[in-house]
């Protein structure tokens, strides 16, 4: 559902959706950066993107502190 979403509002923007992350069952208290599944795309793979959809700001951010450092 989350998925179907966030590549609807791709396709009104005209945005071409170039990967998916999924982190299921990761603990709130891991960063943004050393999840299995989102950190690459903060780190190595970056440069892939210019605009992150997501369902809930809860979904990647669990704290005002991870999400000012993925902004930074």
């Amino acid at each position: 559902m989350q998925k179907e979403a966030g590549q609807r509002y791709a396709d009104r923007s005209g945005w071409e959706v170039v990967g998916y992350f999924q982190d299921l069952d990761v603990s709130a208290e891991v960063r943004p950066f050393d999840r299995p599944d989102l950190g690459p795309w903060l780190g190595e793979k970056a440069s892939l993107w210019d605009a992150m959809i997501f369902s809930k700001v809860d979904r990647v951010f669990r704290s005002a502190k991870d999400c000012a450092d993925v902004a930074h």
